[in-house]
């Protein structure tokens, strides 16, 4: 509990709330203009950027894997949406494909990481009948460009001296490979079934669920209880703050614009603050999106907290799953968990 609520207030990053006010501006914009393609354009770009690091030049082939199978996602969940089933097998698949990519070492383990975000994002979209099509071309088009525009920063010397340095090694032993793909299979298992409890009881956001469920359930897992913990007490604080923002705001447009990125502003600069703090505002943003959408924000509430909890129970069932099929494994074998 005590690390749950400790807060150092050097870790407030004003600057990346800036930025990221900055990027959300961009976003909002973008969306205006492009609507949901534009989002995937931006999702791209933004995704692509950020697996970008210091430690080689230009773009990798790590990033070029991320914009291709970011396009296979988009296609393949958006095309899914209309049949629950359907949204839970291709859900499920995409979960085990991102999380195996932990047996390539960590370089690509990000980009599974990103890649089963970007498949959250686009099951939200993807309810909104957005065509699966012109999603994965925008999606395939921004990743180009931030794969050109890294390639171009290179060439023109903004990396001048940087040497390329390998990949960390990949996961090799026995022991470990066995651990990662038990994992990768009940962690597929278990997305699917929140893809399914999603859809079925919180139709309106079905993505809620599984979102809670990826952030709980991530390598190292035996951080699940203390995000799980985390991410409870940030969304019920963050239910209360949004609905009572929500009231304060009224009809005005511009008011609730206004509190939707005075909270966004804050989700940013507490990211590294705390995590239930965080989770606070995230989720007070998303109440005001719906106020601005002229959503039912008393609904939108009780549904998110709902759908955490769902998510949350759904991470600790495939926790005591894979502690069951541990247990049963020969004592002998030497384990990595992941």
């Amino acid at each position: 509990m005590d690390d749950m609520l400790e807060m150092d207030m050097e870790q407030l990053d004003w600057r990346s709330a800036f930025t990221g006010l900055v990027g959300l501006l961009i976003a909002l914009v973008f969306v205006g203009a492009f609507g949901n393609a534009g989002v995937a354009a931006g999702i791209a770009v933004l995704f692509v950027v950020g697996a970008d690091e210091e430690s080689h030049a230009g773009p990798d082939l790590a990033q070029l894997l991320l914009v291709l199978i970011g396009a296979v996602v988009t296609y393949a969940v958006g095309e899914s949406t209309t049949s629950t089933a359907a949204a839970a097998i291709v859900f499920g698949l995409v979960t085990l494909g991102s999380t195996l990519l932990l047996l390539l070492g960590e370089r690509y383990a990000a980009v599974g990481t990103y890649s089963l975000m970007w498949a959250v994002i686009a099951l939200t979209i993807g309810v909104t009948e957005a065509t699966a099509g012109e999603m994965t071309v925008a999606f395939a088009a921004g990743g180009a460009v931030a794969l050109v525009v890294l390639f171009v920063s290179s060439v023109i010397g903004q990396r001048a001296g940087d040497e390329a340095t390998p990949s960390p090694d990949p996961h090799s032993t026995a022991g470990t490979q066995e651990a990662i793909i038990t994992f990768s299979v009940v962690r597929a298992v278990a997305a699917a079934l929140a893809v399914v409890i999603g859809f079925e009881w919180f139709a309106d956001h079905p993505a809620w669920t599984v979102l809670t469920f990826v952030l709980v359930l991530r390598p190292p897992k035996e951080q699940a209880i203390a995000v799980a913990a985390s991410r409870t007490l940030g969304t019920v604080a963050g239910v209360l703050i949004g609905m009572a923002a929500a009231q304060l705001v009224g009809d005005s447009l511009t008011a609730q614009l206004a509190a939707f990125l005075v909270a966004g502003f804050f989700m940013l600069a507490t990211s590294g603050l705390n995590y239930a703090v965080s989770t606070a505002f995230t989720t007070a943003m998303l109440l005001l999106s719906e106020r601005i959408l002229h959503e039912d924000v008393y609904e939108a509430g009780w549904a998110r907290l709902g759908a955490t909890v769902a998510g949350v129970v759904i991470a600790f069932l495939a926790i005591g799953i894979l502690g069951a099929i541990r247990s049963l494994r020969q004592p002998t074998k030497t384990e990595v968990t992941p």
